[in-house]
């Protein structure tokens, strides 16, 4: 994710636009070169091996269907120009949300201090950069809970029940109470940011899987690939940023 989010075309979230039906404005190549999200429908390729578009299944993260089928989802026109490599055909494009391209990337400079940082650091505050690079990217999507919390003697407690508060911890006669109140989106949010990140981490991760015969590959993650047999020629092992 630090690699992806360091390097990637930045979408100017104060261009914003949204086009239902973008292809009565634009060809599809014009649309699929732009920064952006689309709600579209697409034919899986029927084949065998690894499959580049991922689907969401309800409760159960997502999937990647391998059988001949047409699928209505949402993806980034990154991803789909890319699918259509891969021989995946964009059959609809019904809706889009699309963005000018930023002229620099915001967290470049950023991301290559803490990375920098963290080779030179012990082992305990390697792990805190760790962190505080790998989770920036989904903070753009991320909800933040809002809780009231309140210490009251017991004897006080039915009259905050009744005003939706429950114990979180006892202290002999005191009670820590607690109220949860609906989640709310933070003022920095902006998920096209955290949808982007993941998309183009999906997309390095598959192209370096396809280096390895399918047959050999044995488990994946976000930042690295288990197999057998001797591949490791073909990646570029060393510790930059991102690589292997």
């Amino acid at each position: 994710y630090p690699k992806v989010l360091s390097e990637m075309k930045m979408p100017d979230l104060l261009s914003e636009k949204r086009i239902i039906d973008p292809l009565f404005m634009y060809s599809k190549e014009e649309l699929l070169n732009k920064i952006g999200i689309a709600k579209a429908k697409i034919k899986v390729p029927n084949k065998d091996g690894l499959m580049y578009m991922p689907c969401k299944r309800e409760g159960k993260g997502i999937y990647f269907p391998n059988k001949i089928q047409e699928l209505t989802s949402y993806w980034t026109l990154f991803e789909l120009k890319r699918a259509e490599m891969e021989g995946y055909e964009i059959l609809e494009i019904y809706d889009s949300v699309i963005y000018r391209e930023l002229p620099f990337n915001p967290f470049k400079e950023f991301m290559v201090k803490l990375y920098n940082l963290r080779k030179d650091s012990d082992e305990i505050f390697n792990k805190v950069i760790k962190i505080l690079m790998n989770s920036l990217g989904s903070k753009f999507a991320q909800y933040r809970p809002r809780t009231e919390r309140k210490v009251c003697h017991r004897a006080e407690y039915k009259k905050f029940e009744k005003m939706g508060y429950y114990i979180e911890n006892e202290f002999g006669e005191q009670y820590m109470i607690r109220k949860d109140f609906e989640k709310v989106l933070p003022k920095y949010a902006h998920p096209i940011i955290t949808i982007m990140m993941t998309a183009y981490a999906r997309d390095y991760l598959y192209w370096n899987l396809k280096k390895i015969p399918f047959k050999d590959l044995l488990y994946c993650d976000t930042d690295s690939i288990a197999f057998k047999g001797n591949y490791i020629e073909k990646f570029n092992i060393n510790n930059e940023l991102g690589e292997w």
